[in-house]
């Protein structure tokens, strides 16, 4: 994902987008408190679209005919689960 950031080992962070930051915290408490925050929006964008993708699967399968029980094998999803999906 082209907004997910990682460490290099080499005291920095890097986004894929190309921004860069600096990871060393000791002059600036509250930067390590900024980036993991930073880091965490990003994950929770990455779970909103694999979320939107796993659910949008599940409705392209039912739509094909797969059945709930199948899908809810398949998903290791209740039947309930499944059907709040499908709405």
């Amino acid at each position: 994902m082209p907004f997910t950031q990682f460490h290099t080992g080499e005291d920095e962070w890097v986004c894929t987008c190309g921004f860069r930051q600096n990871a060393d915290f000791r002059g600036d408490p509250l930067a390590a408190v900024r980036a993991a925050g930073a880091r965490l929006e990003s994950l929770q964008w990455e779970l909103d679209a694999a979320e939107s993708a796993f659910a949008s699967a599940v409705r392209g399968a039912a739509s094909a005919g797969v059945g709930t029980k199948a899908l809810s094998l398949e998903t290791g999803l209740t039947s309930i689960e499944i059907l709040e999906i499908l709405q």
